[in-house]
């Protein structure tokens, strides 16, 4: 109970399979479990403030993970190339997504993203090829590639209020369906963000209604270049 950091690269490319922390941990530097590729379970503490960039980097065996409520950013490639992780928790006091925190988690399925998220970094979510949909926060910075190579997305919810800088969405080639508040701010930021013009014209607008998630039978397909 003494531990309260676990240094940087303390466990990188071990053969742990299991890992029980001090209930006195805080803090989880960078590249801690480094391709530690035969680790399928963590739990990490409650108490824990920081988890450090890299610090699950390619564990590729570990196939869920919940990050502690007092944790507020998932730091730069958090856990990039976690190709078995399946499902992830994200608290609801996290502010920032880095870039490549999910980076080539190919098995990821779904991700609750709270609205207390301010800013997806770039390439946070790219490759997640399971990824079937996903909802961004209101007043959200989403950089460029945040969702790109997500192959299987077939669906976003972006409030009007979401800002892009740059195309998040790159080679999302099942992507039809954007439920929004406001379907003509939504498409010019879309269309401003540099998405691919064929792409684009693809989708299918629908009305929704943000506050109350009811969707309102009102479709548009995209803007006339």
């Amino acid at each position: 109970s003494s531990v309260t950091n676990l240094d940087g690269s303390e466990f990188a490319y071990s053969g742990l399979t299991n890992v029980v922390f001090s209930e006195g941990l805080t803090s989880i530097d960078w590249f801690a479990f480094y391709s530690c590729t035969n680790l399928t379970a963590v739990t990490i503490p409650e108490a824990v403030l920081k988890i450090g960039a890299m610090a699950f980097y390619n564990c590729t065996g570990l196939t869920k993970v919940a990050i502690p409520s007092k944790v507020t950013s998932i730091d730069q490639a958090t856990f990039m190339y976690c190709t078995g992780l399946t499902a992830v928790m994200i608290p609801d006091g996290v502010a920032c997504i880095e870039s490549s925190a999910f980076n080539g988690c190919s098995r990821l399925k779904e991700v609750k993203i709270p609205s207390c998220v301010s800013r997806i970094g770039s390439s946070a979510f790219k490759g997640c090829s399971a990824l079937q949909s996903v909802t961004l926060p209101e007043n959200c910075v989403v950089e460029s590639l945040a969702f790109s190579g997500c192959s299987k997305l077939t669906s976003a919810t972006i409030p009007s209020s979401v800002t892009f800088n740059g195309d998040a969405f790159y080679g999302c080639n099942l992507l039809k369906t954007i439920y929004t508040d406001d379907i003509e701010i939504v498409k010019k930021h879309l269309r401003d963000s540099g998405m691919d013009y064929a792409q684009f014209d693809e989708l299918t607008f629908v009305n929704l209604v943000l506050s109350h998630k009811v969707a309102i039978p009102v479709a548009s397909t995209g803007l006339v270049y």
